[in-house]
């Protein structure tokens, strides 16, 4: 997820047992399938309710130049990671100015066409765009959140992602915990979407690009990314590298 603002944390109740490490860490039935079918379930509602608000485009003409990039990065992530044939990928274009953009686990992601307008000036730039998002599903980001955060839970019995997913969206106390880790999420996947971008045959230099302009525009550092000139300064220096 790229964000320019600090992010929007939901207002939720601090439950007692997610404030430190658990002694007997419960046992962990968290498979990446159940993940993407939880999520396949949330992303179709998700798309429901944009669509029942007249927000979701669903205009070919506005969303050829996405889906042309897309088009281009999915045989790359298809080469480098065969089990992502089998997904469910799809791109939803949305005039909701509340979401920059977004990836669920099963494959969708979510992009806000006034984020792309304001700030997307190229393919190179849309590709990283979105190959960074796709990274987020390929390295089974949804998946490795929901089994750091078991430690920090006091639950009896065996714990799967739904079971997971309920108490992430309902404790901030829990949610905070991931900090770090959706830190390091965040760095990977502009790595690999760059290498993604890459392969595809667009420029490197579009996400560093993306990034500067975000960072001028007055973005803001989230609790949940590292700074937009230090994201920008790390693809620079993996440009040089290569």
């Amino acid at each position: 997820m790229l964000r320019t603002a600090a992010a929007s944390l939901v207002l939720a109740v601090s439950l007692p047992w997610a404030t430190e490490a658990s002694a007997q860490t419960p046992i962990s039935r968290i498979t990446q399938a159940e993940v993407i079918e939880l999520q396949w379930r949330d992303f179709r509602e998700f798309s429901q309710r944009q669509r029942t608000q007249g927000v979701a485009i669903d205009d070919a003409t506005r969303t050829l130049a996405v889906d042309q990039v897309f088009a281009r990065l999915l045989p790359v992530a298809w080469r480098q990671f065969p089990a992502s044939r089998s997904m469910r990928w799809e791109v939803l274009l949305t005039n909701d100015e509340s979401i920059e953009a977004r990836a669920y686990p099963s494959g969708q992601i979510v992009l806000s066409a006034p984020f792309v307008s304001r700030f997307v000036r190229s393919e190179d730039e849309m590709a990283f765009l979105l190959a960074h998002e796709m990274a987020h599903v390929l390295l089974e980001h949804g998946r490795l959140g929901y089994e750091a955060a078991v430690p920090y839970t006091r639950l009896a019995g065996p714990v799967d992602a739904q079971l997971m997913h309920e108490n992430l969206q309902s404790s901030l106390t829990l949610l905070l915990r991931l900090y770090p880790l959706l830190r390091a999420h965040e760095n990977e996947a502009d790595r690999l979407g760059g290498q993604l971008a890459d392969a595809a045959g667009f420029r490197r230099s579009g996400g560093a690009q993306l990034l500067e302009r975000m960072a001028a525009a007055g973005g803001e550092l989230s609790p949940t990314h590292d700074s937009l000139q230090s994201r920008s300064a790390a693809l620079r220096l993996s440009l040089a590298e290569d």
